[in-house]
C-alpha cells in the first residue's frame, strides 16, 4: 500500500465564535526513495497508523480495529518512501505503503445516537429548556488518504471470509463484525490537535437572570461581556432570579491529541502553561482531529459478503436511529410568557377566584344588597375588599388579607356582621413553582 502526507504544513487556529485566526505555513516537504536499511531504521511519521481503522457511526468512535494493513511500509521491490518532516528538524520518517489515490473525497461530519455529545445533548433536552452551543479551536499538522482499493489487514479479511450469506439466521454472525470494526472505516485523516466544549444553557432560566441583572443573554457564556461587574453571580454560573440551585449552564469538553492540558480554563483566565504545551505537543503526538469515512461494506471481496454486510449495517444502523425532536413550544400573547414559553418574571400565574356563598351583607336600608368583589395586589398578598353596589355611590362593606399559595384553597372573609366564603384556584406560569410561584421549575 501508499500513504500521502500533504506537501505543505498548514496551522489554522480557531478561537471560539468570534475570533478566527488562519495561518498557513507552506514548506516543501522532501521525499526520496530509501534503501532496505534506511526503511529499517527510519522511524514512522507521527499518526501513520490512524487511518485505516474500523469506525462506529453510531457511537462517533473508532473501533480500535484496522480493517487495512498499516504496517506494511516495504514496496515490492524492498524499497520505501522517506519523508523530511520539517516540524522534527528535517528527520527522515517513512510512511506505510498504501497507494496513493488523488481522488478527492467528500468528508463526513456524521453525529451519533450513542456518541458522549448526543448522551449529553439529550440528558439536558429531556430535563429542561436549553440552547447549547460549540465551540472549538484545532491545529492540523499532517493529512494522508488511503486509497480505494487498499490491502487488507489479515484478521479483517479472515473474518470476511468467515461469513455466510446474510439473512435472520446469520445475522449474529454479521453484527460481531459491526460490533468489532465498526460501520465504517477512516480513509482520510486530518492529524493535529482540538479543543472542543459543549455548553448547554438553561434557556428560561438565563432570561430570568438576563432580565433582572440587566445582563445580554449568553453574552457572559460565549464571549464574556463589558457588563460583567453588574453579572458576576451569573458568571460563576448562580441563578440569582430563582434561587436554583442546579446552575445555568453545564459544559463537556473534549481533548483530542497532545498531552499536558485538560481543556481547563475559567473566565478569568485560562491555564496558559498547560495550553503552551500542549501546542508544543502536537507535532509529536497528534490525533485525528477530522476524518473522512466510507462503508465497511465496500472493502468486501465477494459480492454476496458485500450484500450481506450492507443489509447488516443498514439493518444496525435503523435500530439505533432516532426520530426528529418536537418543535418548540409556542406561547405567543400569553401574560408573563414570551414567545418560546419562558417566565418574563418570577411570582407570576393565573389565578382563578370563585365566590362561593355570602351572608348577613348589609349595605341597603330595605332591599337586597347587591354585592361584588374587587382586589388588590400587594406584590405576596391579596388584599380583598367586599362592596355594596348603588346607583350613586357604592359601600364598602368590609376587607380582609389573604396569603395566596399555589393550588386550590378556600377560607371565609367576616364583614361587619356578615362573611363570605372565597375559593381560589393559582397556577403558577410553566417554569415556576414554589408557593407563590418564586422558585425555578425545569420543563423540558
Amino acid at each position: 500500500p501508499t500513504v500521502h502526507f500533504g506537501d505543505g504544513l498548514h496551522l489554522v487556529v480557531c478561537h471560539s465564535d468570534i475570533l478566527l485566526l488562519f495561518l498557513s505555513l507552506q514548506s516543501s516537504v522532501l521525499t526520496l526513495t530509501g534503501t532496505a536499511s534506511q526503511c529499517q531504521s527510519a522511524p514512522f511519521v507521527p499518526g501513520y497508523n490512524l487511518a485505516g481503522e474500523g469506525f462506529n457511526i453510531v457511537t462517533l468512535r473508532r473501533q480500535g480495529a484496522y480493517v487495512i494493513d498499516m504496517r506494511t511500509h516495504l514496496n515490492p521491490s524492498g524499497t520505501c518512501t522517506l519523508y523530511h518532516n520539517p516540524l522534527q528538524g528535517n528527520a527522515l520518517q517513512k510512511v506505510i505503503s498504501v497507494g496513493l489515490n488523488k481522488d478527492k473525497l467528500g468528508s463526513l461530519n456524521v453525529g451519533g445516537t450513542g456518541s458522549d455529545a448526543y448522551s449529553f445533548a439529550s440528558t439536558r433536552s429531556r430535563e429542561d429548556q436549553h440552547i447549547f452551543s460549540l465551540h472549538y479551536m484545532y491545529c492540523t499538522h499532517y493529512s494522508y488518504r488511503v486509497s480505494n482499493r487498499p490491502t487488507l489487514s489479515s484478521e479483517f479479511r479472515g473474518d470476511l471470509d468467515q461469513l455466510p450469506p446474510y439473512s435472520a439466521s446469520t445475522k449474529a454472525d454479521y453484527r460481531r463484525i459491526i460490533e468489532t470494526y465498526g460501520t465504517h472505516y477512516i480513509n482520510k485523516v486530518w492529524l493535529g490537535g482540538r479543543y472542543r466544549r459543549l455548553s448547554a444553557i438553561r434557556t428560561c432560566l438565563s432570561k430570568l437572570n438576563a432580565n433582572i441583572n440587566h445582563c445580554p443573554l449568553l453574552t457572559f457564556i460565549i464571549q464574556g461581556s463589558s457588563e460583567t461587574h453588574t453579572c458576576s453571580k451569573i458568571l460563576e454560573n448562580m441563578d440569582t432570579a430563582a434561587s436554583y440551585s442546579a446552575g445555568l449552564h453545564q459544559h463537556v469538553t473534549e481533548v483530542t491529541g497532545g498531552n499536558g492540558w485538560l481543556g481547563e480554563f475559567s473566565l478569568s483566565g485560562i491555564d496558559a502553561s498547560g495550553y503552551e504545551t500542549w501546542l508544543r505537543s502536537l507535532k509529536d503526538h497528534p490525533d485525528v482531529i477530522h476524518y473522512s469515512l466510507r462503508p465497511l461494506y465496500e472493502l468486501a471481496l465477494s459480492w454476496s459478503t458485500m450484500i450481506g454486510l450492507y443489509l447488516a449495517t443498514h439493518d444496525y444502523l435503523k435500530e439505533h436511529g432516532v426520530s426528529s425532536g418536537t418543535s418548540n413550544p409556542r406561547c405567543s400573547g400569553r401574560p408573563n410568557l414570551d414567545y418560546n414559553c419562558c417566565p418574563i418574571e418570577t411570582r407570576r400565574g393565573n389565578l382563578r377566584v370563585t365566590i362561593v356563598r355570602a351572608w348577613g351583607l348589609k349595605g341597603d336600608p330595605v332591599g337586597k344588597t347587591e354585592a361584588f368583589l374587587g382586589y388588590l395586589e400587594l406584590r405576596h398578598n391579596k388584599y380583598i375588599e367586599v362592596w355594596d353596589e348603588d346607583v350613586f355611590r357604592d359601600d364598602r362593606l368590609g376587607s380582609c388579607v389573604r396569603n395566596l399559595r399555589q393550588g386550590s384553597h378556600t377560607f371565609i372573609c367576616s364583614v361587619q356582621r356578615g362573611g363570605i366564603e372565597i375559593r381560589y384556584s393559582l397556577t403558577c406560569d410553566r417554569h415556576l413553582t414554589g408557593n407563590q410561584c418564586q422558585d425555578y421549575r425545569p420543563v423540558p
